[in-house]
């Protein structure tokens, strides 16, 4: 979906301070989150990609 700006708006919810949901761009999501949720985000991407990688290999 875009907006007016032509810019791609978040599809996830996500909530504002008084609970209701919200529309961001991703452009605003990815400022907002700081660099330790990236690497916490690496890590579970990660360990997500082992598992798989292991299951695969079971076959």
């Amino acid at each position: 979906m875009l907006n007016n700006k032509n810019e791609v708006v978040c599809v996830l919810p996500t909530r504002n301070v008084s609970g209701g949901y919200m529309k961001k761009t991703y452009k605003e999501l990815i400022e907002e989150i700081s660099p330790d949720e990236i690497d916490e985000l690496y890590c579970y991407l990660e360990q997500l990609t082992e598992k798989n990688v292991s299951k695969n290999v079971e076959w």
